[in-house]
């Protein structure tokens, strides 16, 4: 089975800090690189390297960047057919702010991929055809992805959505996925009150599936995963590991995650696989060069 990502591709503008700013607050930088990102991207480029099949719907600018990135795509055997090329908006750019412990702020200017409308979902409806799961975030426009899961579910797939960030969320999302994958500070915004301890990510849990969501999935960075469905609560630690940056293991989580269960593992092995693509997405810099391919992943779990 295949699946279908639709959401952001970006430039992810990286620099390194002694300490991460306060407001108001103005601080040297002590490194800057640039990579490839967008959770879009690095959700498709986590699901292919666990060797699922995996297209792209997203939009970037006709210009040398978006190009760059398509190429990127590209070469990890993403589908990038349904990828809209924008005339008048640059390729979208992602700020990123990280310090030594590997915490870190992000800001997404998504410019191309705010232009990506839900009528392009329609014209490429064919994309979906066979699509065990379609995956999204909310960097592109909420329209958009509503469109692509009313797609997805009436071909059959599963819907999966990370809620970031928090603040696009329409309350319409709950009724149109099937499992929502959000991390602590998405949780808290989404809920209202702090995901901080046991009893609080149980409570999250429960006043999602309320809302309406098939499934809720939240990854908890060094207190590991916790998934709800109704009728099964799983908790997976999260392993150790030298952190140094997690600009991209969420996403790396919900990739393996995803790409397990595509390929018809239970939930609790698609678990345990997700926590240890997260994992080793912090021992690494950047985002698309921490993605683990399925070998790392494999022998992580193997322990």
């Amino acid at each position: 089975m295949s699946v279908i990502v639709v959401g952001s591709i970006t430039i992810d503008l990286v620099t390194r800090v002694p300490s991460l700013p306060q407001r108001g607050e103005t601080i040297n930088g002590l490194r800057y690189d640039e990579y490839p990102g967008g959770s879009g991207l690095n959700q498709a480029i986590a699901i292919a390297r666990q060797g699922v099949d995996v297209a792209i719907v997203g939009c970037v600018g006709r210009d040398d960047p978006g190009r760059m990135l398509l190429g990127v795509a590209a070469a990890e055997g993403i589908q990038t057919t349904s990828v809209m090329l924008a005339e008048d908006v640059p390729t979208g750019r992602t700020a990123i702010a990280v310090d030594p412990r590997g915490d870190n702020t992000i800001v997404c200017n998504l410019l191309a991929n705010a232009a990506l409308p839900a009528t392009w979902i329609d014209e490429h409806a064919t994309s979906f055809d066979g699509a065990s799961h379609v995956v999204a975030q909310l960097e592109t426009p909420v329209a958009t992805v509503v469109r692509a899961f009313e797609l997805g579910h009436a071909r059959g797939a599963t819907t999966v959505l990370t809620p970031k960030p928090a603040a696009s969320f329409d309350p319409v999302l709950y009724a149109h996925t099937d499992v929502l994958v959000p991390n602590e500070t998405e949780a808290s915004a989404l809920v209202g009150f702090e995901v901080d301890d046991d009893e609080s990510v149980r409570a999250a849990g429960a006043a999602l599936l309320e809302r309406g969501v098939g499934a809720v999935l939240l990854t908890l960075g060094v207190r590991g995963l916790a998934y709800f469905d109704g009728s099964t609560e799983l908790r997976v630690p999260a392993f150790a590991v030298n952190a140094v940056d997690a600009t991209a293991a969420g996403d790396c989580a919900c990739g393996a995650f995803v790409a397990a269960r595509a390929s018809g593992a239970a939930v609790a092995e698609s678990l345990r696989r997700a926590a240890a693509a997260g994992a080793v997405a912090v021992t690494v810099e950047g985002a698309v060069p921490a993605i683990p391919t399925r070998a790392v992943v494999d022998a992580l779990v193997a322990g």
